[in-house]
């Protein structure tokens, strides 16, 4: 018999076996998913992968039986490509690690003995007995890489409301003390945040939150000051220009949004959404409103039409300002998105689309929309779909809609 077929019995059964439902073949992309966590190189793995692969496949569901790759470290470190020295070093790994363990006989050898009934190498049992730990930790693993991932959305979608809103404020007010301040903070901010940790990246997020709502602070001061009506969303909405800043020391900070926009042409089509929705026939889609209410709509505005849900999701992310501001109706759609049943994958699409204080109004629409008297939303996640299809088609009328949702508000 062949040293790859040889099988160890056990009298007592006392091996452990895969949990149910998984093979050999699962062990190894098991393996390969947790290798990060493990602090392992990518050969170092696959290394051990190809011994894996030495054994009987039934070797790891057999409590009878315990798997062990009894091939010459020499033969071994043939099939894995490597010197003798790195095989060993390998070998000392994953015993460290606690994913095997080595026997031999007295001179050093390994092999099958007895029929079987003895073999002689790297054992298996304890990769086997590490097996709900691994699945835990691959679970864990995912977990940080979507925590990361969002937190890195979140970032951007601060990052491009901080540079709207920066551009206004040097717009408006080129010559305020804290213009070149906050051009220098820009400059600063990281251009990648990939290789970010979970901690840094929540670190990072703090700090643009921060600086985000200190210009939009300074807007809403400025406006008051100048005598100006009341800061709004109007500059938040379908900007797409890309702007470069030239600070007062001659360098040059560059304000060009992360992601590829829409052409940033106004609409004038009514919105949509699924036939539940009915936004296309709705007075919000209309154009009939005054042209000045088109230039009105202001958080506090908007804040009030909103649904009870709403309105305490954006109590507990403004904190302690008076009125939320346009970043603080980003984090509160975001917060809502589970509970109105719209998948992460909507909100992303409609935040690339639209960007994301155009996506978080779509999402105040949608959900003041759930309570209407006639033709309520019944899919809060189609009707997100619907908006981003209709703004890629250059045909979602946005600011009708908040516009009707305001109007509603006031007439009940």
């Amino acid at each position: 018999m062949g040293r790859q077929q040889a099988r160890n019995i056990a009298p007592d059964g006392a091996f452990p076996v895969l949990p149910a439902g998984m093979q050999r073949s699962d062990v190894k992309k098991l393996l390969r998913a947790v290798r990060p966590a493990l602090g392992f190189r990518a050969a170092r793995i696959e290394a051990l992968c190809n011994l894996v692969e030495l054994t009987r496949p039934g070797d790891w569901i057999d409590p009878g039986v315990e798997p062990v790759c009894y091939m010459t470290q020499i033969e071994c470190a043939g099939i894995c490509d490597k010197t003798p020295r790195a095989m060993r070093d390998d070998e000392n790994a994953w015993i460290k690690a606690g994913l095997v363990n080595k026997t031999t006989a007295a001179n050093g050898s390994r092999g099958c003995f007895c029929d079987g009934r003895l073999k002689q190498g790297i054992s298996f049992s304890p990769l086997i007995a590490m097996v709900p730990a691994l699945v835990a930790m691959k679970k864990q693993l995912e977990a940080d890489r979507t925590e990361r991932t969002l937190m890195r959305r979140k970032i951007s979608a601060a990052r491009r409301i901080f540079k709207a809103a920066l551009l206004q404020l040097v717009t408006v007010a080129p010559e305020h003390p804290e213009a070149a301040t906050l051009m220098q903070e820009w400059a600063a901010l990281p251009r990648r945040y990939d290789g970010l940790s979970a901690a840094e990246l929540s670190h990072q997020l703090k700090a643009v939150d921060g600086l985000t709502h200190k210009v939009l602070a300074l807007l809403d001061l400025q406006s008051q000051t100048s005598g100006r009506a009341e800061a709004d969303f109007r500059p938040y909405i379908q900007d797409t220009k890309e702007d470069t800043f030239v600070v007062c020391n001659g360098s040059s900070v560059d304000l060009r949004p992360s992601r590829k926009r829409d052409d940033g042409k106004p609409s004038e089509v009514a919105p949509a959404g699924p036939p539940s929705c009915r936004e296309k026939n709705d007075g919000a889609g209309s154009r009939g409103h005054k042209p000045e209410l088109l230039e009105s709509f202001k958080p506090r505005q908007v804040y009030a039409a909103c649904s009870d849900n709403m309105r305490l999701y954006l109590d507990t992310v403004k904190g302690d300002r008076a009125l939320p501001d346009p970043l603080d109706f980003v984090r509160a759609a975001e917060l809502m998105l589970q509970e109105l049943g719209i998948n992460q994958s909507a909100w992303d699409d409609a935040c690339d689309a639209m960007g994301p204080i155009e996506a978080a109004l779509s999402v105040v629409v949608i959900d003041a929309g759930q309570y209407r008297a006639s033709r309520p939303i019944h899919s809060p996640g189609g009707a997100l779909r619907a908006f981003t299809r209709r703004h890629k088609a250059d045909q979602l009328n946005l600011t009708g809609s908040i516009i009707g949702m305001i109007k509603r508000s006031r007439e009940k």
